[in-house]
């Protein structure tokens, strides 16, 4: 009978034990290591950042993380890379070593990407999780190992530039170039009617066209075109059009006017903005002995002559 006692007390005494390890096991699972600022601009580089797991959990991988806080001044992204290392030195071959990372507060969603784009006068918190662990048959599952890695976070603001920043153009409808130079989303527009560009958005290095309607006025005109970013300062193009001015004048009809009678001529311009145009000159006519021409173009043959007489019509606009 006292022994059936012992028994019973033994495997209760155990069952309360495995109990207990399960429960400590469940409160040292997640280790955390330190905090770090990561400066507000350039590149950073943390060394040998040692992860070491002293517990075993039967069946269990250990996890542990580090926090960077990032403050930045301006707009931009950070680029994070890493090179880790696993190894327990009393155990070979290692199996389940990863790594990621999530944000935790100010704007930053919680994404496996190691790219982050970041806002001046904000604050991120970036939490590197770390998990290792080697397959141990024995134990029906992982044993934590401990391991160590070296992270770089590499701090980009956003940039955007454009080439040329003045551009002097004719009369005439044309397209322009302008040369942007980013390393972020931006966005064209323009404050006058007359000015577009060949496209409204873009990403990165590219190239717009400025695409300026002809001037059909008599005075020159100026105008903006807007380049934006996020975190960026707008780069403006001012765009100066030349006025609208008369190049020739050409007048049209025949080259004789029979006696007694009349022929009617016309007169058109041409701007310098490409186009044409009929318009009404002040008509002079040289000598007047033989004929006369009226307000409207038409010259009159006064058959006074008894030989063929050469006259000069002369339109002036």
């Amino acid at each position: 009978m006292n022994v059936k006692n012992k028994q019973v007390l033994f495997y209760i005494c155990g069952l309360m034990l495995l109990v207990c390890m399960q429960e400590v096991k469940a409160a040292t699972s997640l280790t955390r290591l330190g905090t770090y600022n990561v400066p507000q601009y350039g590149e950073t580089t943390y060394l040998n950042h040692k992860v070491e797991y002293t517990s075993y959990s039967n069946g269990n991988i250990v996890y542990g993380y580090q926090e960077y806080i990032i403050s930045p001044q301006y707009s931009g992204y950070c680029e994070i890379t890493y090179d880790i290392t696993s190894y327990d030195p009393k155990q070979n071959p290692i199996y389940g070593v990863t790594f990621g990372w999530e944000t935790v507060g100010g704007y930053w969603p919680n994404v496996n990407s190691n790219i982050f784009s970041f806002e001046a006068g904000k604050t991120y918190k970036i939490i590197c999780y770390h998990r290792s662990g080697i397959h141990l048959a024995s134990i029906g599952g992982y044993q934590p190992l401990w391991n160590v890695y070296t992270i770089t976070f590499k701090m980009h603001a956003f940039s955007l530039s454009i080439t040329p920043k003045t551009m002097n153009v004719p009369a005439t409808a044309s397209g322009n170039n302008i040369k942007v130079t980013s390393n972020t989303a931006w966005s064209v527009s323009a404050n006058v009617g007359w000015l577009t560009g060949s496209t409204n958005s873009g990403n990165g290095d590219g190239s717009v066209t400025v695409l300026v309607q002809a001037n059909t006025s008599p005075t020159s005109r100026t105008g903006k075109i807007t380049f934006s970013a996020t975190g960026c300062t707008p780069q403006i193009c001012t765009v100066t059009q030349a006025a609208k001015y008369l190049t020739k004048i050409s007048i049209g009809g025949g080259a004789t006017v029979s006696t007694a009678s009349t022929a009617s001529y016309t007169c058109t311009a041409t701007w310098n903005n490409g186009t044409t145009s009929t318009v009404t000159p002040t008509w002079t006519l040289t000598p007047t002995t033989y004929a006369s021409v009226s307000t409207a173009g038409v010259v009159t043959n006064r058959n006074t002559m008894t030989t063929d007489q050469t006259i000069t019509l002369n339109a002036s606009y």
